[in-house]
């Protein structure tokens, strides 16, 4: 008798030996660090050491010849009690401001939602240009997108989330992101 591994696995989730029959006794996500890296792509010559372990990487996306660190936020984000989105359990909007000198002031907004993995999450940023705010017709201060980009990502990987210009230095930056997740049961 020839036995499918379909029904391994139903047999197995049964007995709870699966990660999808054993939800409840997995830790899940309670609370998510986000670090952010604005980076500045130019002629730099020398190696940004805050950056140094994702400058390779840099180089195979993006054909500018240096990159440095402009700055650095970390952002927290918790479970926002039972709310929920078609996805999954959704946690708090964080957002930073921070001011780039000459390139200008930006505010990061970042979402977190829960995935079917507890190693991952889903993360939803935008690097909005403060110097370039307007007002809607209907008198909301709407703030353009730098850079707007969703991935989802497991504890521990650094990812670029992407690249773009601003009205204010006409440079470009380049926004990477690394995310540490802390369980809970």
């Amino acid at each position: 008798m020839k036995t499918s591994r379909f029904a391994y696995a139903v047999l197995a989730s049964a007995f709870g030996l699966m990660p999808g029959g054993a939800t409840s006794q997995e830790p899940t996500v309670q609370n998510v660090r986000l670090t952010f890296h604005i980076i500045e792509a130019d002629g730099f010559e020398d190696t940004d050491p805050a950056i140094a372990d994702i400058v390779a990487e840099l180089r195979d996306v993006f054909r500018f010849s240096g990159y440095r660190r402009l700055d650095t936020s970390v952002l927290s984000a918790t479970l926002a009690g039972d709310m929920r989105d078609g996805d999954g359990r959704v946690f708090t909007i964080v957002r930073q401001r921070t001011a780039l000198g000459e390139h200008g002031r930006f505010e990061i907004e970042a979402w977190v939602y829960e995935t079917p993995d507890p190693s991952a999450v889903r993360v939803t940023v935008r690097l909005n240009d403060e110097d370039s705010a307007y007002m809607s017709s209907g008198g909301q201060r709407l703030m353009p997108a730098v850079i707007d980009a969703s991935v989802t990502t497991r504890s521990g990987q650094t990812v670029v989330l992407g690249s773009g210009r601003t009205n204010v230095s006409g440079g470009a930056l380049i926004l990477a992101m690394n995310v540490q997740l802390e369980h809970g049961n």
